[in-house]
């Protein structure tokens, strides 16, 4: 898709504030955070959402949900925040609030906005 936010983040076009990345994934901070840790993961390949990620290629799905699991962990407990605990979101579909067509998942630690929407 050449003109995915995220698949030009992915591929280094745009910049950003990169966290954790290897050949399948890349995250990276949110750039409107919501909460005191706001990451925002993606796979490299384009994906619309979850659901399509688990019906085309389980094992990147099975990859992406672990290494997700693992930074989320990571981030909100190295930084002293919850003591690892964290919440992992995904939004399906525009009626829910996916804005950007690119399967995504947010990590979200720590103190969280009252009228956060992500």
């Amino acid at each position: 898709m050449t003109d995915c936010l995220f698949c030009k983040i992915a591929k280094g076009e745009i910049p950003s504030d990169i966290v954790y990345q290897d050949e399948k994934m890349i995250v990276f901070k949110d750039i409107n955070p919501q909460a005191e840790v706001h990451l925002v993961g993606i796979p490299r390949e384009h994906y619309i959402n979850i659901v399509e990620l688990t019906h085309e290629n389980i094992t990147l799905a099975q990859y992406f949900l672990s290494k997700m699991a693992e930074v989320g962990s990571k981030m909100s407990g190295g930084n002293g925040i919850d003591n690892g605990q964290f919440k992992l979101l995904f939004n399906t579909g525009e009626k829910i609030g996916q804005s950007v067509f690119h399967v995504h998942a947010h990590i979200l630690a720590g103190k969280i906005n009252e009228d956060a929407r992500v």
